[in-house]
Formats: C-alpha cells, structure tokens, sequence
C-alpha cells in the first residue's frame, strides 16, 4: 500500500471511530461521568478526520485518469473488462429475428475497427449481421455506440455511449 492510501485509510479509520464514539455516547445516556468526554472525543474524532481527508484530497491530489487512453486510435474493445455492459445492451436492444445493420463513418479508422468487432461479437451471439455500411466523410454521427430503429447500430468517433 503507497503512503498515500495508508494516510487515506487512517483518516478514514478516526472518522468512523468518531462516529463510532458518538453513538456509544447515545447509548450511555446522561447518566455516566463518562458521556461528556465520549461526545467530545467523538466530535474530534470527525472534524480531525474529515478535515485531514479534505486536505488531503485539495493539497494532494491524486493522479485523474482519463476516461479514454489519451491514444485511443484502436483502443475501443469489446474485450475489454468496461466494455461488459456496452455488450449486455447491444444483446438487449437488437433483435435477432431481423439483420442488425450496423454504420461507421468512412474517415474513422478507429470507429470502423470497433464496428468490425461488434460485427463479429453480434454474429456470435447469433445476431445476422450485415455488411458495415461506410456513412459518408462529413456524416454527423454522435460519439460512441447507438441503436435506431430497424435494428441499424451506430458506431460513431470514440466517446460516451450513446445507449
């Protein structure tokens, strides 16, 4: 475990026993010596630890991994372990009993290949597949994978799915 995580989990670690400390002192009632220092003790522990955190996260941030490889050219992958619901709604929302068309645009080497992949994972499953029809250099197609009707599939430049 880096240092980080470890400062993490401690902090963490007095913010639940503060919590911890404040019920106990619910528990306890007015009637113990005891409730007073327990109820303080706990509230320290909160503010201690949820400011240390807070800190933490504004002072040392941790490294932003970006939602897509910064080279995403041949990166979209249908075998990749994020890519299990984008599979799960493709199965869902196309039928099986009529051919699944699918479009990319023609100048995206990057969104031909992924319409390539989800040609032969859709023929897997049992789907007909056509050919991929090329849509035309120019053609608007949003970002990422989307459904229209009469089972045509939409396989735009990478970026958020559009299911």
């Amino acid at each position: 475990m880096d240092r980080r995580t470890t400062i993490k989990v401690i902090l963490a670690t007095l913010v639940l026993a503060g919590i911890v400390a404040v019920l106990v002192a619910a528990l306890i009632g007015g009637s113990s010596p005891y409730r007073d220092l327990v109820i303080v003790a706990g509230i320290d522990g909160l503010v201690v630890g949820s400011a240390g955190l807070l800190l933490l996260r504004i002072l040392a941030p941790g490294q932003e991994r970006p939602a897509v490889p910064a080279n995403d050219a041949a990166r979209r992958s249908l075998d990749h372990p994020a890519a299990i619901s984008l599979r799960a709604a493709l199965v869902q929302a196309l039928s099986r009993a009529d051919q699944v068309n699918i479009s990319a645009p023609a100048d995206d080497r990057e969104a031909q290949g992924f319409a390539r992949q989800i040609a032969i994972f859709l023929s897997g499953e049992g789907f007909q597949v056509a050919d991929i029809r090329a849509e035309p250099p120019g053609t608007p197609l949003p970002p990422g994978v989307g459904v229209a009707e009469n089972n045509h599939l939409f396989v735009g430049p990478s970026g958020r799915q559009s299911f």
